[in-house]
């Protein structure tokens, strides 16, 4: 289940936000996803999400609790105050990409699927867009946003399950907390 909190303050400031970063969009959506263990994770999560333009952004780790024993439907509720510091963290995470300065951008994106091999599939031309679109350079919030089009881009080509889904947006939910300038290097095909 996805609910949108249709929060205009948390939309706004983001967007504000990725103005200065010279990220430019016409809509940004904040919301949540929800999942149970019917997509064989064992346990329920809300996982924060932004929509900006349309592609889905996850942010940091979802709140999760597992199905054992003893666990109600409150402990999970309480568990969700959680979610508005999730959203804070990755904000701040947000801020910091967006002040990294990356000098190959094709290169550096390139450099994080060769360490993250599951999500080469669907990225053939989103590398060569990041090129064109910045010869000069960028700054890291760029490639970690191109590194979510993965999803749309393989979904295009073969809708993804529910556990698909979740597996490829938790791990490219983890790539907003790398140092994008480890793998901000020339990439050449060996």
């Amino acid at each position: 289940l996805d609910y949108m909190l249709n929060n205009t303050d948390m939309e706004e400031s983001l967007l504000a936000m990725l103005e200065e970063y010279n990220v430019h969009a016409s809509s940004i959506k904040a919301g949540v996803r929800f999942s149970t263990s019917d997509i064989g994770n064992s346990c329920v999560t809300a996982a924060p999400f932004y929509d900006i333009d349309g592609v889905r952004i996850r942010l940091g780790s979802p709140i999760a609790l597992s199905h054992d024993h003893g666990h109600k439907c409150e402990h999970f509720i309480k568990l969700l105050d959680g979610l508005a510091m999730v959203f804070k963290e990755s904000e701040d995470c947000i801020e910091k990409l967006g002040n990294m300065e990356i000098k190959h951008p094709h290169g550096c994106f390139m450099h994080i699927l060769d360490k993250n091999k599951t999500l080469k599939a669907g990225s053939e031309n989103i590398a060569d867009e990041l090129d064109a679109a910045f010869p000069s350079g960028c700054t890291a919030i760029d490639i970690y946003l191109a590194m979510n089009r993965i999803i749309e881009e393989r979904n295009k080509r073969k809708p993804l399950s529910p556990t698909q889904l979740i597996n490829l947006s938790e791990a490219i939910a983890k790539l907003l907390l790398i140092d994008y300038k480890e793998y901000d290097h020339i990439w050449t095909e060996d």
